[in-house]
């Protein structure tokens, strides 16, 4: 068996769905403001009446507050992580390590080789993107759950319908299947690597 040189380390970094989605946030964030000011003026005028409706009020509040919440978090983390340069994914000696995504944030996964079956590169249908591309981790049998993922048949496994016990949107940065390959074939040679078009390894 032979090791590469060097781990596999796929790194955040701005990609075109990544860059367009952090661009829409920042708009949001510095318009939320006069949009929702905007539009109270506008309601006000319409109805002929210089006294401030609670009601619309509380519209521009609300308005306000879900651009600045999730926009400024979310722009600032992701900003960190690509500065930083995170690493997103990471197959080494110890295991594979999945990288909490930066917004909302997670934490990173590792499961060491001795615990892991499969390797699986899927899609699957994200809200307002699409089909998308994943990654999962499947464990082998009698495995160790890692912190943070539901043992199979306890009372929050049905809410992982993802199709591994570990998995991630591949968001904000790129998977080089030909590395995670050669990776995989030299750490872990017991673990398939199953990907659309790849016969099974």
């Amino acid at each position: 068996m032979t090791t590469p040189a060097s781990p596999y380390v796929a790194r955040f970094q701005p990609t075109p769905l990544l860059m367009f989605s952090l661009a829409f946030w920042c708009l949001a964030a510095i318009g939320g403001l006069p949009a929702s000011i905007f539009l109270w003026q506008a309601t006000q005028q319409a109805s002929g009446s210089d006294d401030a409706s609670p009601f619309l009020t509380w519209v521009m509040i609300v308005i306000l507050a879900l651009c600045t919440v999730g926009g400024v978090p979310g722009v600032a983390c992701w900003t960190v992580a690509l500065v930083k340069k995170r690493a997103a994914l990471r197959a080494d000696a110890d295991g594979v390590t999945l990288g909490g995504h930066p917004f909302p944030p997670g934490r990173d996964i590792t499961v060491p080789w001795a615990d892991l079956h499969e390797i699986v590169l899927y899609e699957e249908h994200v809200d307002n993107l699409g089909r998308r591309p994943f990654i999962g981790l499947r464990l082998r049998a009698g495995a160790t759950c890692p912190r943070g993922v539901p043992r199979p048949g306890s009372f929050r496994a049905p809410r992982n319908r993802r199709r591994a016990e570990v998995g991630r949107h591949i968001l904000g940065w790129r998977l080089d299947e030909a590395q995670l390959y050669q990776a995989t074939l030299s750490y872990g040679p017991h673990v398939r690597l199953i990907a659309p078009g790849r016969k099974s390894t």
